[in-house]
């Protein structure tokens, strides 16, 4: 829920942003979701991976329909497989050559090089890139945006809830060990962010106790459920 807020506010402000600007000479925004010259902000969304499993990129898409209710912006949003890649990069060429997009959106540590390179070749484009961070030591970006989260704060009060759990007696069918099991999607830095949360926020309940972590490698929820029940 934290993380689906900051995505929704992040968009709100970057609308403000665009509102704010309009006194500009150069700038082609104006206030309540439109342009200088009265035409609605048009913003295009990039979803690496897929829409419906509530969760990061549902919360980002959750942010364009808030300004779009809230202030009139128009919006696009692809979603593009995680299993086809070699597409991330030319959808984002084939945006920004277009000229049509006030902001264009890409999600995530896996858009991140190509968002780069695709900035560099279009400086007067603006895009946003969000759960990620281009690399400033490889340019200046001055029109990208970005943000981060903290997901292992998140991730400890789930430790701490789940630790709590083996003894509270709050559910049936629980056995009397200090056993948890974390299930988690690939090996990749932002998910292991999210276990490293957990586990410190389980010994912080019970320094003792025993937890079992397994990455499935993809999104799906029946392995995920029969991991769940043999790691614990």
């Amino acid at each position: 829920m934290k993380k689906a807020m900051s995505l929704i506010l992040v968009c709100v402000l970057l609308i403000g942003m665009f509102a704010g600007c309009g006194s500009s000479a150069d700038d082609s925004s104006g206030g309540n979701g439109e342009t200088t010259e009265g035409k609605p902000l048009n913003v295009a969304l990039v979803v690496a991976g897929s829409l419906g499993d509530k969760g990061f990129n549902d919360s980002a898409k959750a942010g364009v329909d808030m300004a779009a209710e809230e202030f009139g912006v128009t919006s696009q949003v692809v979603e593009i497989p995680s299993s086809d890649k070699t597409r991330y990069e030319p959808t984002l060429l084939d945006l920004a050559d277009t000229g049509e997009y006030d902001l264009i959106i890409a999600s995530g540590n896996a858009m991140r090089e190509v968002l780069e390179n695709v900035s560099k070749e279009y400086p007067e484009q603006k895009f946003y890139l969000f759960d990620a961070a281009v690399n400033y030591d490889n340019g200046t970006f001055e029109n990208v945006y970005c943000n981060t989260f903290l997901q292992n704060e998140a991730s400890f009060l789930a430790g701490v809830v789940a630790a709590g759990m083996t003894t509270s007696g709050a559910l049936e069918d629980l056995n009397d060990d200090a056993i948890v099991g974390n299930v988690l999607l690939m090996d990749m830095a932002v998910i292991n962010d999210f276990m490293v949360g957990f586990i410190e926020g389980c010994q912080y309940v019970n320094p003792d106790i025993k937890i079992n972590s397994a990455y499935i490698g993809a999104v799906d929820a029946a392995k995920a459920k029969d991991m769940a029940i043999r790691s614990a």
